[in-house]
């Protein structure tokens, strides 16, 4: 058994470096998308994947504009208030 359990951990430890190393280039993919969609087509999520880069800032004024932002974002959608 403790062989098929090495193999399971094996596999996670895998599955989790793969997930760390693609999530990167994931969450910029999803914001580049974000920025080239008309305002008009824009859905909820939109402006919450771009108030990610000013909050990484850690300024003042990165997170009074995510603020902004994501105000936009539940103004589309009051659900995910």
């Amino acid at each position: 058994m403790r062989a098929v359990e090495d193999i399971f951990h094996f596999e996670e430890r895998i599955a989790a470096r793969i997930s760390a190393a693609v999530q990167p280039a994931l969450r910029r993919a999803e914001i580049a998308r974000a920025r080239r969609k008309p305002e008009a087509h824009l859905t909820a999520n939109d402006p919450g994947y771009d108030s990610h880069a000013p909050v990484l800032m850690l300024t003042v004024e990165g997170h009074q504009r995510a603020l902004e932002m994501l105000d936009r974002a539940t103004t589309r959608d009051p659900i995910i208030r």
